[in-house]
């Protein structure tokens, strides 16, 4: 059986207590034809410990390139700031939420990034990881940000600890909002 733990960041102290929970979710991910990535939200900057090749192929970045650093390196002048600053604040509320934002690849080509992020709590509620699944769209139309949500395997949905959480944020893209996470008063265990 291939070591899922090759594929994390060699600089990252894997938590023993998330270790199983971390080698499954990689055998999933790299099977997975959607770009994924997953940041330890535990760690200041919130750095991605894990990216899959999908990911390398779609933004032009190697997987060493990448690992440690914050998302935010896609951003540039074009992106939206209004929409990643809802997307930061979902984050920081560990609430799920999904966005099509104006990114930039290696080589500085845009691209329409169809983005939807998803919280893992750990067994007794803390907020550990964000999962990140990114498309590329020519028109960020609520069509496709639906299309992004299935694209995702059972077993990569069963693997976050709040799907209602992430099941509202894509309804409610659906429903029209450019950006949307747990708001209007619901919780995700309420959504």
């Amino acid at each position: 059986m291939p070591d899922p733990y090759k594929h994390l960041w060699e600089q990252y102290s894997l938590p023993s207590e998330v270790a199983g929970w971390l080698a499954a979710f990689v055998q999933v991910a790299e099977a997975c034809a959607a770009s994924i990535v997953l940041s330890d939200m535990s760690l200041a900057g919130a750095p991605m410990v894990y990216v899959n090749d999908v990911f390398c192929e779609f933004t032009g970045y190697t997987k060493r390139e990448v690992l440690g650093s914050n998302c935010r390196f896609l951003q540039g002048p074009h992106t939206e700031a209004s929409k990643v600053a809802q997307l930061s604040e979902s984050l920081r509320q560990g609430e799920a939420c999904a966005a099509c934002l104006t990114n930039y690849r290696k080589d500085g080509e845009t691209f329409q990034n169809l983005l939807l992020c998803l919280p893992v709590h750990d067994s007794t509620g803390v907020y550990r990881f964000c999962i990140g699944i990114q498309a590329a769209a020519d028109d960020c139309d609520r069509s496709a940000i639906a299309r992004l949500a299935t694209r995702l395997p059972a077993s990569i949905r069963a693997v976050y600890t709040r799907p209602a959480a992430a099941m509202y944020a894509a309804g409610a893209l659906l429903a029209g909002s450019p950006v949307m996470h747990n708001g209007g008063g619901q919780t995700a265990e309420t959504a």
